[in-house]
């Protein structure tokens, strides 16, 4: 049997804490917007914004109703035009990933 030491670890738990105590307020969500963020958007897309990206994409999204009721394939289709993602599910899955790393190496 090993153990394994992580210099920092106790900083990292810490980090790591108050962000997940952050997310559990909020329903044990992240805020779109947080999770695809500027450096995310500008990374992959020419957009800098979520706002930008759907008035470019014509949708009407304003609330977390608005996104749910739009048409996947519809909205696959535009993530496809504006990136390298063949989906909406598989940008916002990077997005995520992208900023657990963030979380997780401050």
């Amino acid at each position: 049997m090993f153990k394994l030491s992580v210099e920092g670890s106790d900083q990292i738990n810490k980090n790591l804490s108050r962000k997940l105590e952050e997310i559990e307020s909020k329903n044990g969500s992240a805020p779109l917007r947080e999770v695809i963020n500027q450096d995310f958007l500008s990374k992959h897309t020419r957009f800098i914004s979520l706002d930008e990206m759907f008035r470019a994409s014509g949708f009407k999204v304003d609330n977390q109703q608005d996104l749910e009721a739009l048409p996947k394939e519809e909205l696959d289709l535009f993530i496809r035009s504006i990136s390298t993602f063949e989906s909406w599910k598989v940008m916002l899955n990077e997005a995520g990933m992208e900023w657990m790393k963030k979380i997780l190496n401050p």
